[in-house]
């Protein structure tokens, strides 16, 4: 009696993976930002970190959008 195998995970595409490392990238620099927001306290550099704080989360946004259509889902992705 054969045993049951566990499902093998594919490996992702080059192209996935590309994605899947920007994705990571952004992900650290989103955390960063916001790290930052909470310490300053100079009314322009507020204004500067909610800036790059909005560019980032857009474009993380569309990271996870190109991720879900090429049904790169079972990755290790953390929001």
């Amino acid at each position: 009696m054969p045993l049951a195998t566990k499902k093998r995970q594919k490996e992702p595409s080059p192209e996935q993976q590309q994605l899947l490392d920007e994705y990571y990238a952004v992900k650290l620099e989103l955390d960063r930002a916001r790290s930052v927001f909470e310490q300053v306290t100079d009314p322009d550099l507020i204004s500067a970190v909610v800036y790059e704080i909005n560019a980032l989360q857009t474009r993380y946004s569309h990271l996870l959008i190109q991720l879900r259509e090429q049904n790169v889902c079972n990755f290790r992705i953390v929001r």
